[in-house]
C-alpha cells in the first residue's frame, strides 16, 4: 500500500507522455508502412535516412531535454521566478544547434557517397534528409517547449498536440508518398516532407497551450524576453551534452549497424528495419516512464524528499522491465504477423522475422537500462552514464558484433543476425552498471540530508 501513491502519481504523469511519445513514434512508424507498400527500395532508402537522422535527433533532443531536471528542480524548490530565463536560453541555445544540422542534412549526398550506399537508394535517402531539414527548428522549440512543461509536471499538453499531429502527419504521408490530395508522389522522400510540416504544427500546438494555458502564467515565460546569458547557456549545454551523447551513443550503435546491414543487401536493411522500428515502438513505454522519472525524482530532490525519490524509482523501473518482458512475449509468439503488417515481400518478411525474435532477447535490459538513466537525470548525474553507454556499445557490443558477423573466432560466422546478439550484450552491461549507480548516488543523497537535518538539530 505504501507504494500505490508513488505508482498512481507517476502513472498519471507518465501516461500522457506515452501518448506523446507513440504519437511521435507513429510518424516513423507511417513511413515505414507507407515507402514499405511503394517498394522494398524506398523503404531501404527511408530505413537508410532514419539511421542517419535518429542519431542526430537524439543528440539535439537529448540537449535541450536538460531544460527538464532543471525547470524540475527549481520547481520543487518553489523557485518560480528562476523558470523563465531557462527556457528563454534553452531557445537560444536551439537557435544555435539548428544552423550545423540544416547544413548537415542538406550535404546528405556527399555522405552517402562516402558510405558507398547502393546508388539507386542514394537520391531516395538524400531527398529524405534535405525535406526534413525544413523541420528542425520547429522540432528544437516544441522540445523546448514540451521539456519546460513536463519540468512543471504538465504533461497533457504534449499529449494534446500528438494527437492533433497524427492524423497530420498520416494525411501528409498519403498525399506525399503516393501522390494524393493534387501532391506529386514523391515515394520515401515525401516521407520527409511530410515530416517536416508536421514538425510546424507541433510547434505552433505546443506553443498556443503554454502562451493561452492558466497554469503556465505564474512562470512568466512569455512576459518578457530574457537577455542571451552564457552562464545559464552553459548550464544547459553542461547538463545536456552528456544526455544527448547518451542518447546518441545508443542512438548511434542502431543505426550504424543498420548501415552495415547494407553489406546484406536491400533485402535485410529493409527486413531489419521493420524488427528496430516495432521494437522502437514497444521501447516508448519504458521510455516515457525514463522521463517521468527525470521529473518526480528531479522534484523530489529539489524539494528534499530523497525517500520520495527512492520509491519513485523502485516503482518506475520495475514497471519498466514487466513491461518489456510483455513485449519480448509477443516478438517471440507473433513474430509473422508484425512483419506482414510492413511488407508483402515474402522474402523481407522470413528476414524480419528472425530479426524480431532475436530482438525479443534485449527488451528487459532495454527497458531497466532507459528507465534508470531517466531516475539518474533527476539526480543531475548524467556524465557516468554517458561513459556506460560508449563502453556497453562501442567497446563491447559492436566489435563483438562485428566479430560474430564477419568472422568463425567464436563460432561459425553468423551473419545479420549477430548484430542482434550483440546488442543485448551491450544493454546488459548498461542496464547492470546504471542500476549500481542509482543505487550509490540515492544512498549518498539521503547521508548528505541527514547529515544537513543533524547539524540543523545542533546548530538550535
Amino acid at each position: 500500500m505504501g507504494y500505490k501513491k508513488y505508482m498512481t502519481q507517476l502513472f498519471v504523469l507518465t501516461t500522457p507522455i506515452l501518448v506523446t511519445q507513440l504519437s511521435m513514434q507513429s510518424t516513423s512508424l507511417v513511413d515505414t508502412l507507407m515507402t514499405g507498400r511503394v517498394h522494398p527500395r524506398e523503404l531501404a532508402g527511408v530505413a537508410i535516412g532514419t539511421s542517419v537522422w535518429i542519431p542526430i535527433l537524439m543528440v539535439i533532443m537529448g540537449i535541450i531535454m536538460a531544460v527538464t531536471p532543471l525547470v524540475a528542480h527549481q520547481y520543487g524548490a518553489r523557485r518560480n521566478w528562476e523558470i523563465a530565463p531557462v527556457v528563454h536560453q534553452a531557445f537560444y541555445l536551439a537557435g544555435l544547434i539548428s544552423i550545423p544540422v540544416i547544413i548537415l542534412l542538406n550535404s546528405a549526398m556527399l555522405l552517402l557517397d562516402f558510405m558507398k550506399i547502393e546508388p539507386e537508394i542514394r537520391p531516395i535517402t538524400a531527398g529524405y534528409l534535405q525535406a526534413l531539414s525544413f523541420g528542425i527548428l520547429p522540432f528544437l522549440g516544441y522540445n523546448v517547449l514540451k521539456s519546460y512543461s513536463e519540468g512543471i509536471g504538465l504533461t497533457r499538453p504534449a499529449m494534446y498536440t500528438g494527437v492533433i499531429s497524427l492524423p497530420v502527419n498520416i494525411v501528409l504521408n498519403y498525399g506525399l508518398i503516393f501522390g494524393h490530395f493534387g501532391f506529386p508522389a514523391l515515394g520515401g522522400v515525401g516521407a520527409g516532407w511530410a515530416t517536416a510540416a508536421t514538425f510546424w504544427v507541433m510547434f505552433a500546438c505546443m506553443f498556443l497551450f503554454t502562451y493561452r494555458g492558466k497554469p503556465y502564467q505564474p512562470y512568466g515565460v512569455y512576459r518578457r524576453l530574457h537577455r542571451f546569458s552564457p552562464v545559464t547557456i552553459w548550464d544547459i549545454t553542461k547538463l545536456g551534452v552528456p544526455i544527448g551523447a547518451t542518447l546518441f551513443i545508443e542512438g548511434s550503435i542502431f543505426a550504424i549497424i543498420t548501415l552495415l546491414m547494407n553489406a546484406f543487401g536491400s533485402d535485410v536493411v529493409a527486413a531489419h528495419q521493420i524488427a528496430i522500428n516495432f521494437a522502437s515502438f514497444t521501447f516508448m513505454v519504458p521510455l516515457s516512464l525514463a522521463m517521468g522519472l527525470t521529473v518526480v525524482v528531479g522534484q523530489s530532490v529539489g524539494a528534499k524528499k530523497i525517500d520520495d525519490a527512492i520509491r519513485y524509482a523502485r516503482v518506475g523501473i520495475g514497471s519498466a522491465g514487466l513491461f518489456m518482458l510483455f513485449s519480448a512475449a509477443i516478438m517471440l509468439l507473433f513474430p509473422q504477423g508484425i512483419a506482414a503488417l510492413y511488407t508483402k515481400d515474402v522474402q523481407v518478411q522470413g528476414l524480419a522475422v528472425t530479426f524480431l525474435m532475436l530482438a525479443a532477447l534485449f527488451q528487459l535490459s532495454d527497458g531497466v537500462n532507459v528507465s534508470t538513466q531517466g531516475a539518474l537525470r533527476g539526480l543531475k548525474d548524467t556524465t557516468v552514464s554517458l561513459i556506460f553507454n560508449v563502453i556497453a556499445f562501442w567497446v563491447i557490443s559492436l566489435p563483438f558484433g562485428y566479430i560474430l558477423a564477419h568472422t568463425d573466432w567464436i563460432m561459425p560466422a553468423l551473419g545479420a543476425r549477430a548484430y542482434w546478439i550483440s546488442l543485448f550484450v551491450g544493454l546488459t552491461f548498461s542496464a547492470v552498471a546504471s542500476v549500481v549507480r542509482l543505487v550509490y548516488l540515492l544512498r549518498r543523497e539521503t547521508v548528505s540530508l541527514s547529515g544537513d537535518v543533524d547539524m540543523a538539530g545542533n546548530e538550535q
